[in-house]
């Protein structure tokens, strides 16, 4: 398997979390199991990377959705980012 370079997870997760926060408003139990599915797979795919590197790609992710969400108008994208970010600082402080 190819080692996938951090800012190449970094792209990749910030787009299909921003694509979760883009659909239309749907009920919180469907679009939440599906952020819970995007975070358990950067959990799986980041398990390759150094733990301090690992940590360091969750908040860099965070303080990008943090900003985005600051910065909208729409609630469901600022719930859906608000999520995405309790979900990566809770994957950064796993041991």
């Amino acid at each position: 398997m190819t080692q996938v370079p951090a800012r190449g997870f970094y792209g990749v997760y910030r787009q299909r979390i921003e694509t979760l926060a883009n659909m239309p408003p749907r009920p919180n139990d469907i679009w939440m199991a599906e952020l819970q599915e995007v975070l358990t797979q950067f959990k799986a795919d980041t398990a390759s990377l150094t733990p301090g590197r690992a940590h360091l790609l969750c908040w860099e992710l965070c303080e990008q959705f943090e900003d985005e969400a600051y910065q909208t108008g729409r609630h469901h994208r600022r719930d859906v980012l608000m999520a995405a970010i309790k979900g990566l600082e809770r994957i950064a402080l796993e041991p």
